[in-house]
């Protein structure tokens, strides 16, 4: 690709993005989980850690993969 060659942005790229926001949306402090990008990513694309009693971190963690898939569901768009 030269200089003055735009990449291009792939139908993946997109649903990859839309699957790592809705993670995001889903496992947050407010629903007791840490959500953090592992980097460098080497199989699993996030670790997310539990909060206990609305207060503490507990060092409790699973590591998270994310497949995206285009879908025609009428509630995605």
């Amino acid at each position: 690709m030269s200089f003055f060659d735009l990449p291009n942005v792939d139908k993946s790229a997109k649903f990859s993005e839309q699957s790592e926001t809705s993670l995001k949306r889903t496992l947050n402090q407010l629903n007791n989980f840490i959500c953090r990008t592992d980097v460098p990513d080497k199989g699993c694309d996030f670790d997310a850690e539990l909060i206990q009693q609305e207060t503490y971190a507990t060092n409790r963690r699973f590591g998270i993969q994310l497949k995206s898939i285009e879908s025609n569901h009428p509630y995605q768009r």
